[in-house]
């Protein structure tokens, strides 16, 4: 998940990006102290200890109560995050269980003391490993098998498609002429911004695609907004993209991620990231998906006739 006001800590964010224009970092979770002016709860999101921006407060409702359980037992809750280094600044996202996904494994488990993170080197044989010879154990080598592609005819221009990944990770894509524009927050990873149809064949087996599109009149006070996985289409800086909630406890304003690329994403108006209902709203003609259906791999000839 992107972190946000991290605007206000580009300096802290910086010096951790490598030369390639990104890295990997271990983060901390900390309940804030409230101040004057935010009465609710929200959690700080630190790197070395330093904060680098803070969760949504939907989403920090989400990770308090594993931030309190732990701190009762005098532990730090502790998540990957990665950043990468745009045209503008640095982007930090996060990746950590939440409390509504902790086994029983997690909560009563022993504690893990994190690798203190060093200075990228040249040479991988100057990364001193020993402190983690334990869980270094050498496994059976297993042969890797080459998945062919599935057979699934392109959808035609302005089609949006909808696919997990992972069995978690929910995303979505719309045509663009010869390529799609895809709800992935960077490039660089297994799902692109961009990708041709080929591409995501190799890696997704079954899409849905969107039947029926229904107007929506006023994104603020439409109930079927707040639905996990609901997707809307809409009219933004001249382009037309869509946009999917993944947020599964019907807050107010969910969590949406767009299928914006860096470059547009640069021509929108000040502030507005398309991240919340309010800024959905910014768009125009906006409609939401109402009816979908299974886009699968046709089924092969048998070679018998009738």
């Amino acid at each position: 998940m992107q972190v946000s006001k991290q605007d206000l800590y580009c300096n802290e964010i910086q010096k951790y990006v490598a030369r390639n224009d990104y890295a990997l970092v271990v983060a901390t979770l900390h309940e804030a102290n409230l101040r004057a002016s935010r009465s609710t709860p929200f959690v700080e999101v630190r790197i070395s200890n330093l904060k680098v921006g803070e969760l949504s407060s939907p989403m920090s409702q989400r990770y308090l109560p594993l931030i309190r359980y732990f701190a009762h037992k005098g532990l730090t809750v502790a998540c990957w995050g990665d950043i990468q280094r745009t045209e503008s600044r640095p982007k930090l996202r996060i990746d950590g269980i939440r409390w509504d996904e902790a086994t029983p494994d997690v909560l009563d488990g022993p504690p893990v003391v994190v690798p203190r993170l060093i200075a990228e080197c040249e040479d991988p044989l100057q990364y001193d490993v020993s402190d983690l010879s334990e869980y270094m154990r050498p496994r059976d080598l297993i042969p890797k098998t080459r998945r062919s592609a599935v057979e699934i005819p392109e959808p035609p221009e302005g089609s949006v498609v909808r696919f997990v990944m992972a069995g978690w990770y929910n995303y979505i894509a719309i045509r663009r002429g010869d390529h799609w524009e895809t709800s992935a927050s960077f490039s660089g990873l297994v799902i692109e911004q961009v990708m041709r149809w080929s591409e995501l064949l190799k890696l997704v087996r079954r899409f849905e695609i969107v039947d029926e599109w229904a107007p929506v009149l006023d994104c603020t006070s439409d109930a079927r907004l707040l639905e996990w996985r609901s997707v809307v289409r809409f009219a933004v800086v001249g382009e037309t993209v869509a946009a999917i909630n993944v947020c599964n406890d019907l807050s107010s304003d969910g969590n949406w991620f767009s299928t914006l690329t860096d470059a547009t994403n640069r021509r929108l108006p000040e502030g507005v990231r398309l991240h919340s209902l309010e800024d959905i709203a910014v768009g125009t003609e906006t409609h939401i998906a109402s009816s979908w259906r299974d886009l699968v791999e046709p089924p092969k000839p048998s070679g018998r006739t009738r």
